[in-house]
């Protein structure tokens, strides 16, 4: 066997929000084929029923996306053959591991010597959408709170540009033990917009204990309590 023909192979899987009955087939079937899982450590949790004994796992933080990608590209180099799993909750190019796994790559120089697929899955954006009885029956945009890698500045505009632009929104990352004050300031930009305003929101959505409570902004600035109804402005803090 000619090994330098070789390539790594990494899967990037997206898990979906949580529950097992919402991860995809293909998701399930591909985690099964890899020697090697890599992920955050709750989402190693949630899959953990799912693994073989014979499969590694390298568990990691949650603030340690760039080690887990690179841990990710230097074993699919270096152990050509093997396959190697990357987890992400939700869909793996939305807020994921896949865009990391890719500039990790060419940083490193290793288009041409290992092979990437992703695999998506089941946004929690979706899923809190239909948790809250709220289809999204209009155009929509995701926008990320985290300042971790985009300025606060550009998100604030952000913000503002999509709630002129009537935007149904869903906020990714509201806030985090250092982040607490975004989601208020996220808040207050999208009100100044005007109109009426209702908001949903979800945390852990399709995992066991999720919550979620749906609120509405009214014409005379009274926050009103809602269920099962269609929302104009969606706050998903899954």
């Amino acid at each position: 066997m000619n090994t330098s023909s070789v390539k790594g192979k990494i899967f990037v899987i997206g898990i979906g929000p949580g529950s097992e009955s919402q991860m995809t087939i293909h998701a399930r079937e591909v985690l099964g084929l890899c020697d090697v899982i890599i992920g955050y450590d709750t989402y190693i949790d949630l899959i953990a029923h799912l693994l073989k004994p014979s499969q590694e796992v390298l568990r990691a933080g949650m603030t340690e996306e760039v080690y887990r990608a690179q841990k990710a590209v230097e074993l699919a180099n270096e152990t050509k053959g093997k396959k190697i799993g990357v987890i992400s909750s939700g869909d793996s190019g939305l807020y994921g591991m896949a865009g990391l796994i890719y500039e990790v790559l060419e940083k490193m120089n290793l288009f041409t010597e290992v092979d990437v697929e992703i695999v998506p899955g089941v946004t929690a954006f979706i899923s809190a959408a239909s948790l809250l009885g709220s289809p999204i029956m209009h155009d929509f945009c995701a926008i990320s709170l985290s300042d971790h890698l985009t300025p606060w500045k550009t998100i604030e505009e952000r913000l503002k540009l999509a709630g002129l632009g009537d935007f149904v929104i869903a906020l990714y990352n509201p806030k985090s033990g250092r982040r607490k004050e975004q989601i208020v300031m996220a808040r207050e930009i999208l009100l100044k917009s005007g109109g009426d305003r209702y908001s949903g929101l979800s945390k852990r959505s399709e995992r066991y204990h999720y919550r979620h409570r749906t609120y509405a902004r009214t014409p005379y600035g009274h926050d009103d309590d809602h269920h099962h109804r269609q929302f104009h402005h969606k706050y998903s803090t899954w």
